[in-house]
């Protein structure tokens, strides 16, 4: 009797065992593990280092100027204002929204707005100037020192300007004069050029 209740107990004991083995391994299975090897101390110095940051910002700088460079010869760009120097009164207004002051061209279509005056409505409403226009005379040329000049005419239903676009070398900052041929002075935009393509943008001419 007592070698059939050891019996009984061993079998429990090994299914028990089987069991818990096989709830072990599911589990298992179900686990995936990244072991990653610990950092290993940067041996720079912090010249070395500084040396490296410089160089990638110069390397992000010069594709920002491609981009830039590339998006003007197509044609479709926009151009954010964070600074603007009116030439007619000297007022210089900084710290800008960009959406509200901005150059935009959309292939032979342009629109060209700033709305930094305090306490006056401007032309717009906004403290400033809205021209809406065809985009005519496209010329571009690239200095020996890698800046590259833009200009062309905008011609509206109200107004005509001459726009001149100066991009930096090795960026994508620019400067831009406007200036409108109804005897006003030239309105001065700083600001960065990106690519920027919208046909839902109604533009009137």
């Amino acid at each position: 009797m007592k070698k059939l209740l050891l019996l009984m107990v061993s079998m429990l004991v090994g299914m028990a065992a089987v069991q818990a083995q096989d709830a072990v391994t599911a589990i298992d299975d179900e686990v995936n593990l990244a072991v990653v090897k610990p950092a290993v101390p940067s041996k720079e110095t912090k010249a070395q280092r500084k040396a490296h940051e410089k160089e990638m910002r110069a390397q992000v700088n010069q594709l920002a100027h491609e981009k830039a460079l590339q998006a003007m010869e197509q044609g479709y760009f926009v151009v954010m204002a964070d600074r603007i120097s009116d030439g007619r009164t000297g007022y210089t207004a900084s710290g800008l929204s960009d959406n509200a002051n901005f150059l935009l061209c959309q292939g032979d279509a342009g629109i060209f707005q700033v709305a930094y005056l305090r306490g006056a409505p401007g032309a717009n409403g906004l403290g400033g100037m809205t021209l809406h226009g065809s985009v005519k005379g496209v010329r571009i040329k690239e200095n020996k020192d890698g800046a590259v000049s833009m200009s062309y005419n905008m011609v509206g239903s109200q107004m005509n300007a001459y726009v001149t676009i100066n991009l930096y070398k090795e960026c994508d900052r620019v400067m831009v004069d406007v200036n409108p041929t109804m005897g006003r002075g030239s309105i001065t935009l700083y600001g960065r050029l990106v690519p920027y393509r919208n046909a839902k943008i109604k533009i009137d001419r």
